[in-house]
C-alpha cells in the first residue's frame, strides 16, 4: 500500500507487492512443506498458541530477473524464503528468544536482525494445556465408570441361609449369569435376580464428570474463538450467537494487524533498503485487509429498501460488497430477468387495434 500519491511511493509498492507475491514459506524439519503468503501467515499464526513463531530468513537476490517499476526505472527482484523454525530449538529466559542450535543447550545465541522473523502473540496454549488436562481427567473418570457400571449388576436372592448347599448353589448361579456379578443375598423373602441400576444422580447428564468435560470444550472454544459457541450451550438455545460473531470478526481484525505490523518492522525496511538504497524514506508498506464478514441477505434487502424509497444506490458499490461480477461491455453474455406476461384486453367494446392485440397474445 503507498502512503502518499508520488512516484516513489508507487514504485515501493510496486516492489514490496513483487517481493511478498514471490516469497516461500518452508519448515525446517519437513522439508514437503512449501507454500506462498499463505503457509507463511498460517506458520505466523503459531504465535496465538505459543507465544512465539520464528521464521529463519533466507534472501534470494536475482540480478538475472530484473523488474520494471512504474516510473519505468529497472532494479534486481529480490524475493526470500521464510523458514519456520519449531520453537525447540529456542530459550527465552531473558526475555528475547536466541537460537540454541542444533545441540539443544542452554544458553542460545542471539537473533541477527535481517535473519530472523520473530511474531509475537498471547501463548494460548498455557491456558489451553490447563484445560485439556481438566478434561482428559474426567474423561478417564467417565471412562472407569462406564466400566464398572455401564452395565446394570446383578445381585440373586435366596431363601436358604449363607453356608448350605442351596445357599452354595445359588452362589454359583449368581457367578454365571454374568460378569457384573454383586453378590448373594441369602435368607431373603423369595427366590429371584435383582437388577442393581447406579441410583443417586449417578446416570446420564447428572454425571459430575460430564459436566468438567463439557465446561472443558466451551472453555477451550472460548479461549481460541472468543464468545462461547452456540452448539456448545448447555442449554442447547442460541444463546451468545451475535457475540460470537462480532468477537470473530475483532479477533481476526486483530489477526491481520499481528501479520501486518510484524511484516511491516522486520522485513518491509529491509526489502526497500535493497530495492532503493539504506538513505530512501519508506513510503509504503505491506497490508493486509481482515475479511468482512457481513450478512448479505440484510444488505441486499436494505438496498431494495432503499431504491424502492427512491435513494439512488450505486450498483458497482454495492456489487463488490456481495462480491458479484458485473460486465463490463455490452457484448458479455449476462443474465437478462424474466419477461413479464402480458394480459389480453378484454373490456367490452373494445378497439379493432385492441381485438388485433387479443388474437396476437392467444396466439
Amino acid at each position: 500500500m503507498p502512503l502518499d500519491d508520488s512516484p516513489e511511493a508507487q514504485d515501493q509498492a510496486a516492489a514490496l507487492e513483487y517481493f511478498y507475491r514471490h516469497l516461500r514459506a518452508a519448515h525446517a524439519l519437513n522439508r514437503h512443506t512449501a507454500g506462498g503468503f499463505p503457509l507463511l501467515a498460517t506458520q505466523m499464526m503459531d504465535a496465538v498458541s505459543f507465544a512465539y513463531a520464528a521464521h529463519h530468513l533466507i534472501w534470494q537476490p536475482d540480478a538475472a530477473c530484473p523488474i520494471t517499476l512504474p516510473s519505468g526505472r529497472t532494479v534486481p527482484a529480490l524475493t526470500a524464503t521464510f523458514e519456520y523454525v519449531p520453537l525447540e530449538f529456542f530459550e527465552a529466559r531473558t526475555g528475547e528468544l536466541r537460537f540454541l542450535g542444533l545441540n539443544l543447550g542452554f544458553n542460545g545465541e542471539p537473533l541477527a536482525p535481517g535473519q530472523w522473523m520473530v511474531t509475537t502473540g498471547p501463548g494460548l496454549m498455557r491456558a489451553a494445556s490447563i484445560l485439556h488436562y481438566y478434561k482428559r481427567l474426567a474423561q478417564h473418570d467417565l471412562i472407569n465408570f462406564s466400566e464398572k457400571f455401564g452395565t446394570p449388576g446383578l445381585v440373586v436372592h435366596t431363601t436358604a441361609a449363607k453356608g448350605t448347599p442351596e445357599g452354595q448353589t445359588a452362589s454359583t448361579l449368581a457367578r454365571s449369569l454374568a460378569g457384573n456379578y454383586r453378590g448373594v443375598q441369602y435368607n431373603a423373602p423369595e427366590n429371584r435376580i435383582e437388577v442393581v441400576w447406579p441410583q443417586g444422580g449417578t446416570g446420564g447428564g447428572d454425571l459430575p464428570m460430564t459436566g468438567i468435560i463439557e465446561d472443558g470444550k466451551r472453555g477451550l472454544a472460548t479461549l481460541f474463538l472468543g464468545a462461547d459457541l452456540s452448539t456448545l450451550s448447555r442449554s442447547g438455545q442460541s444463546v451468545g450467537a451475535s457475540l460470537q460473531g462480532a468477537d470473530r470478526a475483532r479477533r481476526e481484525r486483530a489477526d491481520c494487524a499481528r501479520i501486518e505490523e510484524t511484516l511491516n518492522t522486520a522485513i518491509d525496511p529491509v526489502v526497500l533498503r535493497w530495492f532503493f538504497g539504506p538513505g530512501a524514506a519508506v513510503r509504503a508498506r505491506f497490508a493486509l485487509e481482515a475479511p468482512i464478514n457481513e450478512d448479505r441477505t440484510l444488505l441486499g434487502n436494505l438496498v431494495q429498501q432503499l431504491v424502492n424509497m427512491g435513494a439512488r444506490v450505486p450498483v458497482a458499490a454495492v456489487a463488490r460488497r456481495l462480491n458479484v461480477p458485473l460486465a463490463q461491455s455490452a457484448e458479455e453474455t449476462v443474465f437478462q430477468p424474466p419477461a413479464q406476461s402480458m394480459e389480453p384486453i378484454r373490456e367490452p367494446g373494445a378497439s379493432a387495434q385492441a381485438e388485433a392485440f387479443n388474437a396476437e397474445i392467444d396466439q
